[in-house]
């Protein structure tokens, strides 16, 4: 994004305070304007929000090792150490009392924390997330691995695979809508759809 290859994309939370304020590209600078949006709804669906995240664990070890990381891990959630964390970071609490956007207020005033600005942005919709939707997060199955790596790879290698193919298309000649015409019908849509049926399925026999 921040060197001008990227003209849009989808980020978490965690991705504001990264998330670049100008674009500078062949010793020209631009200034990137960002808004923070709740996720989009498909038209008569419901109000779900897809909620993920990095996770926590205590690995087998010696009992002290063992007692040490559950004494951490309760140190680390609580509320307002954790609200702290999430200030920094971009993510949300694990604690649902701490999961609303006045305790969050509350802590960073109280702790003088400066937020950056696209991270306030991105906390006041992720509360509001919260609130007005039913979240969901997928449930393990068996080949759940082998799933998402179709669900995150299918478009993206298929995108990439088109690009060369539109670009060849340009450098002999035609022109840009000649180039994508085979790749943006409708045809075309339900023959990936298909595809990506059919390797989701397959993923998990």
């Amino acid at each position: 994004m921040a060197i001008g290859e990227i003209a849009s994309l989808t980020g978490s939370t965690t991705s504001a305070n990264y998330f670049p304020d100008k674009v500078d590209n062949n010793g020209k600078s631009s200034k990137i304007e960002t808004i923070v949006l709740e996720d989009p709804k498909f038209k008569d669906g419901k109000d779900y929000a897809v909620q993920q995240g990095a996770g926590m664990v205590v690995t087998k070890s010696t009992e002290q090792e063992e007692y040490a990381s559950v004494v951490f891990l309760k140190w680390f959630t609580e509320e307002e150490r954790n609200i702290n964390f999430c200030g920094d970071s971009g993510y949300l609490p694990v604690k649902k009392d701490a999961n609303n956007i006045d305790s969050f207020n509350k802590v960073i005033k109280e702790n003088n924390i400066n937020l950056n600005d696209k991270v306030k942005k991105t906390m006041d919709v992720a509360y509001d997330t919260l609130k007005n939707n039913t979240l969901y997060t997928n449930k393990a199955f068996d080949g759940g691995r082998n799933a998402r790596k179709v669900l995150e790879y299918n478009l993206y290698d298929l995108a990439i695979n088109d690009r060369k193919e539109v670009e060849k298309a340009l450098k002999n000649g035609k022109s840009l809508e000649e180039a994508t015409k085979k790749y943006t019908s409708d045809k075309n849509f339900e023959k990936w759809y298909e595809s990506f049926n059919k390797a989701l399925k397959d993923s998990v026999k």
